[in-house]
């Protein structure tokens, strides 16, 4: 079943996602970005919006933006949280992917304070284990090393709080 989303001012067709099994932590690799610039890079590369559920940021919205605190750590919706993504080939249609801007391992506090309390709150949402809360490099079709760092640690913080 596909769905009608509006975003950036463009009217796309997702297909509704049917299961969550995992939540998919991943690394922008870049130094700056949000919702709508990962949108921008994503639809270059022919998506049909930004691929990520989830975007965490790190201060920088934009390549010449000066640090603000007041973004650092703040959380971005990108494709509404029901339908399949588009962040890690073959991993897509039945998992939550969430980007922290940066590279990893170098997050900021604020970024994996909310990294740590969305991936809680999703768990419980969906009725997930830690052991259910991966890294891009872990999944799917990959070659990659993101998001950068073991989420072994990840997976412990979010096992004490659910």
């Amino acid at each position: 079943m596909s769905v009608k989303f509006t975003f950036n001012g463009r009217v796309v067709d997702l297909i509704i996602r049917e299961e969550t099994n995992r939540l998919v932590v991943h690394h922008s690799a870049s130094h700056y970005g949000d919702a709508r610039e990962f949108d921008l890079w994503h639809r270059a590369r022919d998506f049909k919006m930004v691929g990520y559920h989830y975007i965490i940021l790190n201060g920088y919205r934009n390549q010449h933006d000066t640090y603000n605190m007041k973004l650092d750590g703040v959380l971005e919706t990108g494709r509404p949280i029901d339908v399949i993504g588009a962040h890690a080939k073959g991993a897509n249609p039945d998992s939550i992917g969430i980007c922290l801007v940066g590279k990893g391992p170098y997050f900021s506090v604020p970024q994996i304070s909310t990294l740590v309390t969305l991936c809680a709150d999703l768990s419980r949402v969906y009725g997930l284990s830690s052991d259910n809360i991966k890294g891009h490099r872990n999944v799917g079709v990959t070659g990659t090393a993101c998001p950068g760092f073991d989420t072994e640690y990840l997976r412990a913080i979010v096992r004490r709080m659910t």
